[in-house]
Formats: C-alpha cells, structure tokens, sequence
C-alpha cells in the first residue's frame, strides 16, 4: 500500500509491505534481515540526502 501527503512543498511518499511465512528457518532469521534492512535503508537514506544537497548547490 502507498501512500501520498503534502505538506506545502514537501511530499512525503510511504508504503506498506507486509510479508508472511509458516517456515520456521526463516522466521528465525528475522531479526538478522529486520537489522540487515535498517542497515541498507540508513545507508540509502544518507547516499540520497548528499545526492539531493549536491543538486541543490
């Protein structure tokens, strides 16, 4: 699920993706992928914040 709202000239975007599973193996790793994921979203989220200021120079 996506969704959309602005606030004067900002647009914040966020969605939703809810994943589910019976298999025990990989319900175990959720905690290694749940800190993997923040990870890469932290690093994500830094790499597009000096690319935008870059742009904006």
């Amino acid at each position: 699920m996506w969704s959309l709202e602005q606030t004067g000239p900002i647009t914040t975007i966020s969605s939703v993706w809810c994943v589910t599973t019976s298999r025990l193996s990989i319900r175990m790793l959720r905690p290694v992928a749940t800190w993997m994921h923040s990870r890469v979203m932290r690093a994500g989220h830094r790499g597009l914040a000096r690319r935008l200021n870059s742009l904006m120079l």
